[in-house]
């Protein structure tokens, strides 16, 4: 999912040092408040996006007090990232034979594939959630410390 965008915590030092306190691996609860966070960019992103919203969550990989997840089309969907980024008009020859057939009888020497221009779904979901999906990562760690107090 290369060409999704990246949902990480930063900046939990104050938060995993509240969980060591409390005795709580920071890993288990980490995993999960980023998953959180992750789902709210996710959820704007299949609002934003052009037709299928075809648009997961997937972890992306953990360090010592960091977890990521990337959200993003999935590999059938690669060509999502012409809508998030753009691109500038090409020109496609053909490689092996000497035409480029487009499902009709007349073959073309070449194809001109005009640009596109940027309409971004991805980043804009994390730009106008940042807030929600903090608060949706709070809100894990938050009973995370609770179910520790009470228990």
């Amino acid at each position: 999912m290369s060409d999704g965008v990246r949902v990480v915590i930063e900046n939990g030092d104050d938060v995993v040092r509240a969980l060591l306190a409390a005795g709580i691996a920071p890993s288990a609860v980490l995993k999960s408040a980023v998953q959180a966070a992750a789902m709210v960019v996710e959820d704007a992103a299949k609002r934003r996006a052009p037709g299928s919203r075809d648009i997961r969550n997937r972890f992306a990989g953990r360090t010592k007090h960091e977890s990521a997840y990337e959200v993003g089309p999935d590999k059938s969907k690669w060509y999502y990232r012409f809508f998030e980024k753009g691109r500038g008009a090409s020109r496609v020859m053909p490689k092996e034979k000497k035409a480029l057939y487009a499902g009709g009888e007349r073959p073309f020497a070449f194809a001109d594939i005009p640009s596109m221009a940027a309409r971004p779904f991805l980043r804009p979901a994390i730009d106008e959630n940042e807030e929600e999906a903090a608060a949706a990562a709070g809100l894990i760690w938050k009973r995370a410390l609770e179910l520790e107090a009470d228990g």
